[in-house]
C-alpha cells in the first residue's frame, strides 16, 4: 500500500483465496488499512507486501476491525470462523458488521445446531 490508509475504518478479510485474494488487495488498493487471517497463511504473503497486517486468528482480526468480510469454501467453515475457537463472535470487543461473501447457502448457518445460540444477537442476518 502506497502512503497512510484514506479511511479509518478498519476493514478484516478472512479467506484468502482465489475470490478473497482479489477483494482484500482491491480493499487495500482503495486507502483501507487491512487485516486479513487464513488457515493457509503463506496466501497472505503478498497481501502483507502491500501493506495488510496478518492476524493469527478470525477473533484477532475482529478485534482489530470494525467490518469483517469472510470468503471461505463451506457452510462449516463459515460456522468455524464466526462461532468456533477464537472465532469471530468470541472477540470482546468487537461491535463491527461481518460480510459474509462465501458462496454457501445464507439459511444454513441460522438453522444448524451450534454454540451461536449465545451470541447470536452480536451476529446480523439476512436470514
Amino acid at each position: 500500500m502506497s502512503g497512510e490508509p484514506t479511511t479509518n475504518v478498519r476493514v478484516g478479510y478472512i479467506g484468502i483465496g482465489i475470490m478473497g485474494r482479489a477483494a482484500a488487495a482491491n480493499l487495500i488498493d482503495a486507502g483501507y488499512a487491512l487485516t486479513v487471517n487464513s488457515r493457509t497463511p503463506s496466501t497472505a504473503g503478498h497481501l502483507v507486501e502491500k501493506g495488510a497486517e496478518y492476524a493469527d486468528t478470525p477473533a484477532a482480526v475482529a478485534s482489530a476491525c470494525d467490518v469483517v468480510f469472510l470468503n471461505v469454501p463451506d457452510t462449516p467453515d463459515v460456522e468455524k470462523v464466526l462461532f468456533g475457537d477464537d472465532g469471530v463472535a468470541s472477540a470482546e470487543n468487537f461491535k463491527g458488521l461481518v460480510i459474509d461473501m462465501s458462496t454457501i447457502d445464507p439459511c444454513l448457518l441460522y438453522t444448524s445446531p451450534s454454540p451461536r445460540d449465545r451470541t447470536r444477537s452480536r451476529m446480523p442476518s439476512s436470514a
